[in-house]
């Protein structure tokens, strides 16, 4: 019902803004392009889970996936965004340091007792909680806390000597092709937006090959995400021409950096790292405090963060026969198998 689709919309959007912590991917416009793309391309029900106690509300958006036969069928509850996103931490409202560890107890307890699944994971969670299941994460997310940084000088002046000279000579080559900046794109551009992305994107499937994107998604970032303020698509732009873009976001004093890619024919003047070094800067100015790598531990990051961010994540597993047999052939087999 779209009434009813446009309050729960509404609801969750006065939620994340009310949040006393939230992170941009539990932003409305993100969840929902989201959902409206892979519900388009999946088996998915929305299985929204709210918890309310002495002036405390927690949200957190699951979905319910049932695969398809190549995957056994196999039945899955996973937070909304799944792998395309980097944190799933419920939406808090107010102060929930005394029940955030009750609420996955009884949250896993309901969902066992509800709902019928093969295997339930809940990824991404940035505070740790101190109940059996839970893990850390082998995933980490490096960032830069940007708080006391002034410019772009003293950021420049707190990397190692290597990397601020390399930076400084990639920069002095790129100007003598021409002028180098930083493009943005904005609502009033979001046309021109839409028209870049396939080309973004066939640079990066280039680059990651094995890097699933479904198909639409980014489009409906795009659309809703620089419509919202929250999504952050630019250009490295040589003269007139592109040779390096980043699709990101930023919201509440943070900014991510979640999707580069570069115009392989100027690999040679490093054009990802002067891009970055562009958003830092772009940052800075803008007095975002975090610069978030998001996750993974890649070399390049080290030298540009000070920090870094533990995950945790809770999986329960079927223990019934059918279950097992399905857990076991999409999990094991096809692993073997590829």
């Amino acid at each position: 019902d779209n009434k009813e689709s446009h309050a729960i919309q509404q609801q969750w959007l006065t939620w994340h803004t009310a949040a006393t912590e939230r992170h941009v991917f539990f932003h409305h416009s993100l969840r929902m392009a989201w959902i409206d793309t892979y519900r388009k391309l999946r088996d998915i029900n929305p299985l929204f889970c709210i918890a309310r106690k002495d002036q405390v509300l927690i949200f957190l958006p699951l979905v319910h996936w049932r695969k398809n036969w190549k995957n056994a069928f196999q039945r899955v509850i996973v937070p909304v965004g799944y792998s395309d996103f980097d944190y799933h931490d419920p939406i808090l409202i107010g102060n929930s340091e005394k029940i955030a560890d009750q609420f996955y107890q009884e949250l896993t307890e309901q969902i066992k007792q509800n709902f019928s699944f093969d295997k339930l994971m809940v990824d991404g969670i940035r505070t740790k909680v101190n109940l059996s299941g839970w893990k850390q994460e082998a995933d980490i997310c490096p960032y830069c806390n940007l708080f006391e940084t002034e410019n772009q000088e003293a950021f420049l002046k707190s990397l190692k000597t290597s990397l601020r000279g390399d930076l400084n000579r990639q920069i002095r080559r790129l100007s003598e092709q021409g002028h180098v900046e930083l493009y943005n794109y904005s609502e009033e551009t979001l046309d021109q937006a839409l028209q870049a992305l396939p080309h973004f994107l066939a640079l990066h499937a280039g680059r990651w090959p094995m890097a699933y994107k479904a198909p639409g998604f980014h489009a409906a970032l795009l659309a809703q995400g620089i419509k919202a303020g929250i999504v952050d698509f630019s250009e490295l732009r040589v003269g007139a021409k592109a040779i390096s873009w980043h699709l990101g976001f930023s919201e509440n004093d943070r900014y991510y950096y979640y999707m580069p890619v570069i115009d392989p024919e100027f690999a040679n003047f490093s054009p990802g790292k002067v891009h970055l070094l562009y958003l830092v800067n772009k940052a800075i100015q803008n007095k975002i405090h975090i610069f978030d790598h998001l996750r993974g531990d890649e070399n390049y990051k080290s030298g540009w963060t000070n920090q870094v961010q533990h995950l945790y994540s809770f999986t329960e597993r079927s223990s019934n026969k059918s279950g097992i047999v399905r857990n076991w052939f999409t999990e094991e087999l096809k692993q073997k198998l590829r």
